[in-house]
């Protein structure tokens, strides 16, 4: 279809982005960030299996984010429940108490179709108890300014 153009509009170009080559060298800030700090700038979020293996898509996200806040303060923290990952929830929580997590967080009994779902639903709250922040899906593209928060 071919519609007319908006007044006081330019016409964007069809150039896509380039793909996301999957094997990048990510950011050592992404990869093993320093724990947070209660009430720091902190954007959460979870991937089961970790970050390395994020979608595409879902990757650029993430990196939009950490290009975008990371310069204003932001830390990002991709959560995951990978054994022996420095992103591990249970670094940041903790994961063996049955007051921050039920058990079938703990023995990885969450089943289901939303199983994993549910698992970022688990630890979402905890993680925002202890250190603040901010928790976003992998999957959201972040247009607004977070920094209001700090700043008002």
């Amino acid at each position: 279809m071919n519609y007319p153009q908006i007044p006081e509009t330019s016409v964007l170009t069809d150039s896509a982005a380039p793909p996301l080559v999957h094997d990048i060298l990510l950011p050592t800030a992404l990869t093993c960030p320093a724990l947070p700090v209660t009430g720091s700038k902190s954007i959460f979020a979870f991937w089961h299996s970790g970050i390395g293996t994020l979608p595409p898509y879902l990757l650029r996200s993430v990196l939009a984010w950490y290009r975008r806040y990371s310069p204003l303060g932001w830390s990002v923290h991709i959560i995951d429940n990978v054994p022996g990952s420095p992103l591990n929830a249970s670094h940041y929580i903790d994961t063996s108490s049955p007051d921050v997590v039920p058990a079938a967080f703990t023995t990885r009994s969450i089943n289901g179709t939303y199983a994993l779902q549910h698992t970022s639903d688990l630890i979402r709250y905890p993680l925002l108890l202890k250190y603040g922040g901010v928790y976003l899906d992998v999957g959201i593209l972040q247009f607004g300014d977070l920094n209001w928060l700090w700043e008002e």
